[in-house]
């Protein structure tokens, strides 16, 4: 069991514990000091998982769980995504994207804003403050705007890649609380923290938030029954979401106002989750399947947009073929479509969504979570 309790423990982050000039600071303070003096000029490469979650998105929302505690069942997956960042002997930021297949450059790392689609990037540059220039590139297996949490993934692989070139160790925990402060404090944005967990730790998890903790439990089963949930469940890409920021402010907003029905519902998908947990202990697949679609049928009650007509359709068309439950990966909107289906059962589904344009996405869950590649 991990807890990120101590969050508001202090403790020094700097690059080298013998240098006079570095200081310590909060690790949810606004920034985090580090020397400015480095020997040499590194590569740091880290691979960062995203994440598949099963059940309780929304109940990681700080607007519900910290008046009724949430609880996620969540895996990480071998799609990543990879941060290489370098220093440089000058005081400039450059920073690509192989997804975005843009470039921009600063003249100064003290010059930088968090506006774009780099912000994350840059705003955990802005966090660390290194004291010397960047050279910062990045790539991913899957689309942004997914639904798999890559956003979470990219600011986890970011703080791992940036606090290993300053030779900084940093725990799971920290990565993960750095990681939610950034994004949410920090950027404002409207989201919950199950995502920067889940690719921290890696694995199969229950994942408890509170008002004042977050938990991360590994579920006990062997790799067999690993690589068996894994074969009953079933990707395929709708299309980029393009509005979970505004889904997730309007949840927000109904969870926040003690919305009745937004509450009951978020009620019924943390009960749900705990039940995935036992079904998923027990490998019952099928009971698995139906806690899902039970789970997704009351979070579309929350936000009319959560889903779309599109969405329905190709989801109603799976379950006809023989899928038992479903649901959108993360906000909603669009993004991952996640199956439960029996194996026997996969090739008619799967023929079925090719002709409505859809091709699976082979996975695998992986154990290890971000970690540092060279």
């Amino acid at each position: 069991m991990h807890s990120a309790g101590e969050k508001q423990r202090i403790f020094c982050l700097y690059a080298n514990q013998n240098d006079p000039d570095a200081t310590c600071a909060p690790v949810l303070g606004p920034k985090l000091m580090i020397s400015k003096r480095i020997p040499y000029m590194p590569v740091s490469v880290s691979k960062t998982p995203a994440r598949l979650s099963f059940g309780g998105g929304g109940t990681d929302l700080k607007a519900y769980y910290a008046r009724h505690g949430g609880l996620v069942i969540s895996g990480a997956i071998d799609k990543y995504f990879v941060s290489v960042v370098s220093g440089r002997a000058d005081k400039k930021l450059v920073i690509s994207s192989a997804d975005y297949d843009r470039v921009e450059e600063y003249d100064s790392i003290d010059a930088i804003n968090t506006d774009g689609v780099f912000g994350l990037m840059k705003a955990v540059v802005e966090t660390f403050r290194p004291g010397f220039g960047l050279r910062m590139h990045s790539t991913s297996d899957i689309p942004p705007g997914s639904g798999l949490g890559l956003s979470g993934a990219a600011t986890v692989g970011t703080i791992k890649a940036v606090s290993s070139l300053l030779g900084k160790r940093l725990s799971p925990a920290e990565i993960a609380e750095v990681a939610s402060y950034i994004e949410i404090d920090q950027l404002r944005r409207p989201i919950g923290k199950q995502d920067q967990y889940a690719s921290t730790f890696g694995g199969l998890n229950e994942i408890e938030f509170s008002s004042d903790s977050v938990t991360v439990s590994p579920l006990s089963i062997s790799a067999q029954s690993l690589r068996e949930l894994g074969r009953w469940t079933m990707l395929y890409f709708t299309g980029k979401s393009r509005d979970s920021a505004s889904i997730l402010s309007e949840q927000t907003g109904k969870t926040s106002r003690g919305q009745e029905g937004a509450i009951d519902a978020l009620h019924q998908i943390k009960e749900r989750a705990r039940q995935m947990k036992a079904a998923i202990l027990d490998g019952d697949y099928v009971r698995l399947g139906e806690l899902v679609h039970a789970s997704w049928q009351a979070k579309k009650s929350i936000v009319d947009t959560i889903s779309s007509s599109k969405i329905d359709d190709i989801y109603g068309l799976a379950r006809k073929e023989g899928a038992i439950g479903g649901k959108i990966c993360g906000a909603g909107g669009g993004g991952f479509l996640m199956l439960i289906c029996a194996p026997e059962k996969q090739a008619t589904v799967e023929a079925a969504l090719k002709k409505v344009r859809l091709d699976r996405l082979r996975f695998k869950f992986t154990k290890r979570g971000t970690h540092i590649a060279s």
